[in-house]
This record gives C-alpha cells, structure tokens and sequence, in this order.
C-alpha cells in the first residue's frame, strides 16, 4: 500500500526537520545505481517531479548511514535505553 498524498507531504516535512550533511556522503554512482534499482521494481515510471523527491531521500539516506558508522563506539558501549519486552508481567 503507498501513502496518500497527506501522509507524503507529512513524511517529508518530517525528513525537512531533520539536519544532514549530505554534500559529500553520496557518490553519484551510488545514488544512480539506487535509482536505477528503485525504478526497476515499481510499476509505473517516475515524473520529474518524484523522481526528484526519490533521489533526495536517497542521498540522505547515504549520508545518514555515514553518519551512523563514523560515530565511534567502544565494544562495552550499550544501548542508552534498556528495552525489557517482558516488563509488568510475571516471569
């Protein structure tokens, strides 16, 4: 199911909120690769304009996963929250 012309429009006002840098993270080999990929599997050719939008959600996805992997972590670093799927039942 794809998401109505809302939920696009709240989508990507969400992505605008969020700052990354993303001029030097993605090769323009990568992100024609990913297009080409994306177009491959959807029914329908993309317009100009969605073309545009898929392109820049891929770019920033790119640069966000730059992001994760150059932040640092040592091997007894845990995650910050502590995740218990079983709490307020008995054991």
């Amino acid at each position: 199911m794809s998401p109505s012309g809302v939920e696009r429009d709240e989508m990507a006002q969400s992505n605008e909120n969020t700052t990354v840098n993303t001029t030097t993270d993605a090769s323009p080999g990568d992100v024609a690769a990913r297009l080409t990929m994306i177009e491959q599997r959807i029914a329908h050719p993309l317009t100009e304009e969605g073309r545009t939008l898929v392109t820049d959600r891929i770019v920033r996805s790119i640069a966000l996963g730059a992001a994760l992997h150059a932040y640092p972590l040592a091997n007894a670093d845990e995650p910050e929250i502590d995740f218990d799927p079983l709490r307020g039942r008995r054991r």
